[in-house]
């Protein structure tokens, strides 16, 4: 779960940047730009100068050595594949405990709903992917019902917890 906020909070951060007019080689001038606003949109949530830098240097590290020819390169869809593993990534190397987030309210879209259901089944193996897929569709709806409009994030490891307890134990 810890890493699929990073997912999340990677991917708005880029996805709400990109701009189709820009130049797509990574001049000094792209890659600051892309550091500021990528800075920019994670400020509120990242107030830690330090965790931010760290952060935001990483994403635009991983974004040019993925991405020679420019974020404008790969359609969206491709970005959010992309930015899901940036997270990962990310979320492995850096523990949730010390990411410095603050808690806010994200609106459910199908978005958000598609990056927590990758971050769920991500290591699901094939023999299990069935009864992962039940107790995944299980979580959402509960966590719909806790929040009905905007679900907290990062989610609260307790209720995170009491809500995958609740279906995997239904799905047995």
């Amino acid at each position: 779960m810890k890493k699929a906020l990073f997912i999340i909070f990677i991917f708005l951060s880029v996805y709400s940047c990109k701009s189709q007019n820009q130049s797509s080689v990574w001049t000094a001038e792209y890659e600051a730009k892309w550091y500021r606003q990528i800075d920019d949109g994670v400020k509120l949530r990242l107030p830690d100068d330090d965790k931010r830098k760290d952060l935001v240097s990483y994403i635009v590290k991983r974004l040019k050595s993925e991405l020679p020819k420019g974020i404008e390169s790969i359609p969206a869809d491709s970005l959010n594949r992309l930015s899901s593993k940036i997270g990962a990534e990310y979320g492995s190397a850096h523990p949730y405990g010390n990411s410095g987030l603050i808690p806010h309210f994200a609106k459910w879209t199908p978005l958000l709903e598609k990056a927590l259901r990758d971050e769920f089944l991500k290591d699901a193996s094939p023999k299990e992917l069935e009864s992962e897929k039940k107790a995944c569709d299980c979580i959402m709806v509960e966590l719909k019902k806790i929040y009905p409009d905007s679900v907290l994030t990062p989610i609260p490891r307790d209720i995170l917890f009491k809500v995958a307890s609740k279906c995997f134990d239904e799905i047995k």
